[in-house]
Parts: C-alpha cells; structure tokens; sequence
C-alpha cells in the first residue's frame, strides 16, 4: 500500500436512531450523544492520520463537516454499497472502519495500513471475535466484503492465507451493546453527558 494513496470509509447510519441495543441503558437522546461522540472521535482519528489521503462518510445522511467526503448510502446494504464505493474510486487502496469505536488511536490505523501493505490485506477483529471492525485492502487485490454477522469468520475465508488480522483494543472493542460501554468505561473511555 502506497503511503499517499489510501482512501478511508468510515460508514454510518447518521439520522436513523441509533444504538437501539443500548436503549435499557441510555434514553435516546443519550444515544444519540454516544453515536455523536463516536463518530467524531473516529472520523478525527482517520481523517488526521498522516497516511490517509481522503476520508469518505458513506451514510444515508450527510453529515455537516468540511474533514471529509460524503457519499449517500442508497439503502442496498453495506457489502454492495462498499463494493460500488471501490469501483467508483478504482484506483484507491482503501481502509474501512466502523464508526463506533471509542478507544481507535493513531497507532491503530497505522497498525492497519502496515499490515495490509504486507499482505494485501488487513482485518481487525472485533472484541468478540465473531465481526470485523475495520479492514485494510490494497488496490490490486480481490477481496470481497462480508460486513455483517459472522463477518470475521467471512472475511478470513475471502481474504486466504496471506492476510493479517490486527488484534488491537482500539480496533476491537465497539459500542453496540451494554457489556461494551462498560468495558470502554472500564477501559478509559469518557462518555459526553
């Protein structure tokens, strides 16, 4: 992977509600807030990694900042929406990672770009080791996205032998239930009130 020419994709699902799994925990609004915070949080870390040339939100709402593009999720689920992504930016080698992460460094997305600069690709489990998080894809080669439950397991099977995971806390742990705020809390994570 080229140190100028990697293009993030951080999708989102900005206006729906979001994180209903955290509903007997926190009210709407305070998901909302976490969702908010997240997203921020994710998006400044990408978008200012020195190695990342352009951070593109796929979302079917457009989010109000100049850091990055916008693409409008069309609704046909994340797989197709990523592949049709890839085709339009052809020559691009690309980083997708997800928008809930609290603890996502510098490093992490370093850690993803060195790992996929060896093998091709990169795949970053999350904590449960059953999704993926974020994955790293060099331009030239063939790997389909398999977002979606079960996906590290798919993700593995698509990528063969010469792929690297990138087990890092930063990359693994993200907020879609209660057992995970409290971990991220108990973790260091601070979240907006």
């Amino acid at each position: 992977m080229s140190r100028d020419g990697i293009t993030a994709i951080i999708p989102v699902r900005l206006g729906a509600p979001r994180k209903s799994r955290l509903s007997g925990v926190l009210s709407s609004i305070e998901r909302e807030r976490l969702a908010d915070q997240l997203f921020a949080h994710v998006t400044n870390i990408v978008s200012n990694h020195p190695d990342v040339a352009g951070t593109i939100v796929l979302s079917p709402v457009q989010p109000r900042s100049d850091d990055f593009s916008w693409r409008s999720d069309s609704g046909q689920g994340l797989n197709l929406e990523l592949e049709a992504l890839r085709a339009a930016l052809r020559a691009d080698d690309l980083l997708i990672v997800h928008a809930d992460l609290p603890l996502l460094t510098a490093e992490d997305v370093t850690a993803m770009i060195d790992a996929a600069r060896l093998t091709g690709v990169a795949i970053a489990p999350d904590h449960l080791e059953t999704g993926t998080n974020a994955v790293a894809v060099h331009k030239d080669r063939r790997f389909p996205f398999a977002f979606g439950s079960g996906s590290l397991a798919a993700h593995i099977a698509a990528a063969d032998v010469s792929s690297a995971l990138v087990r890092r806390i930063g990359l693994a742990l993200d907020i879609d239930r209660p057992e995970d705020l409290v971990l991220a809390e108990r973790e260091g994570f601070v979240r907006d009130r």
